[in-house]
């Protein structure tokens, strides 16, 4: 964030998102932490380090470096592309470089059903669907 220079005056995206990550992170921690507390019931304190702290950070941080280097060398030295699809619009840079890994339609719609499984079968959310719905305590599970 430290070299972000905005082109366009009165567009103040660098002062606003942190309060929004912020309150987002408040308003989902009660639940996080009722679902890291129920995964790791009966488990060793090792296990939970592991689990939770070691293997999460290092699995997204492969997942960003590939992506992230394949995308900047499709940038550099491909087709581009994914510079213009971001300006479009953000969420399309995933697919952009998809599109330039060249994985075909078949590891695109393999990326976009994960991301849509995950989302739906996380249960933090089920936990606040059936809070909602019930308007009482988050459930517990067996």
């Amino acid at each position: 964030m430290g070299m972000w220079v905005d082109e366009e005056a009165g567009r103040d995206w660098q002062g606003w998102w942190t309060v929004f990550y912020w309150g987002w992170w408040i308003a989902w921690s009660p639940f996080v932490g009722l679902f890291i507390a129920r995964v790791s019931k009966g488990r060793t304190l090792r296990e939970f380090v592991v689990s939770l702290l070691i293997v999460p950070p290092l699995v997204t941080m492969f997942l960003l470096a590939m992506f992230g280097g394949n995308a900047v060398s499709i940038e550099l030295q491909g087709a581009g592309g994914i510079i213009e699809a971001v300006n479009e619009s953000p969420t399309l840079a995933l697919y952009a470089t998809l599109e330039g890994m060249d994985v075909g339609i078949w590891g695109t719609a393999f990326a976009a059903t994960l991301s849509y499984q995950t989302t739906l079968n996380c249960p933090i959310g089920a936990d606040v669907r059936q809070a909602v719905i019930n308007s009482t305590q988050v459930p517990s599970y067996p």
